[in-house]
């Protein structure tokens, strides 16, 4: 497997490293660590629905030959390649509202503030806190579509750890703020989330920038 995975390091060649692998398969057809290399390598590449037939096949292997299961490290590698698909579909996904790390969110807030000052009118804030204890990236993922039934395209989320995101409406009124509230609670109760904490704020135009800004991205919101 060593030469199989310098193809992939060197040279980029994944074909090449799949071949290798494949070639020492037909030796030993149950050595599930070669099957694990090719699922890998094909990851690697985005290809995904060749890493999901080469998984099936080790499966159907192992089972009709001994009656086992792909080992567990086996089936966290076919679940890795899932939850990255999930959420490469999920960027993609124009419906879906825009997911971002901390960082991004402190920018988009800043240009939002902006706004504000030209517009007069009031970004919305929630801050969802999730006492069921830290969310793996499948439940995450899970958490993100349902809010994408209840939130605007348009809209804001930004994961603050994992057991806590923040929730940014632009252009949204008191009223629209306290609805989308009971959707969201009522959406991640329905997921089994059954701790869902919501604080919720307003920010309108003549709100302080920076202490804004510092409440929101270190969890303790300022109500304007």
């Amino acid at each position: 497997m060593q030469a199989a995975q310098l193809l992939v390091d060197i040279e980029n060649d994944v074909a090449g490293a799949v071949d290798v692998c494949r070639a020492a398969l037909a030796r030993e057809p149950y050595r599930e660590e070669l099957h694990q290399a090719i699922i890998g390598f094909f990851i690697r590449a985005g290809r995904y629905g060749e890493a999901a037939r080469q998984y099936r096949a080790c499966e159907r292997l192992l089972y009709e030959e001994f009656g086992l299961a792909p080992s567990p490290e086996t089936q966290a590698l076919f679940e890795s390649m899932k939850t990255v698909r999930a959420a490469e579909r999920a960027e993609d996904d124009p419906r879906r509202p825009f997911v971002c790390d901390r960082s991004t969110y402190a920018a988009i807030f800043r240009l939002d503030l902006r706004r504000l000052a030209r517009t007069g009118e009031s970004i919305g804030l929630l801050r969802v806190s999730l006492g069921d204890g830290p969310l793996g990236p499948a439940e995450r993922g899970r958490v993100e579509a349902r809010l994408a039934g209840v939130i605007r395209q348009g809209d804001v989320v930004c994961w603050e750890s994992p057991q806590r995101l923040v929730v940014h409406l632009s252009r949204a009124r008191a009223e629209h703020v306290a609805a989308v509230r009971g959707r969201i609670r009522r959406a991640l109760e329905e997921l089994g989330l059954s701790s869902v904490f919501i604080e919720d704020s307003i920010v309108r135009p003549d709100a302080r920038p920076a202490a804004v800004r510092e409440g929101i991205l270190s969890g303790s919101v300022e109500t304007m």
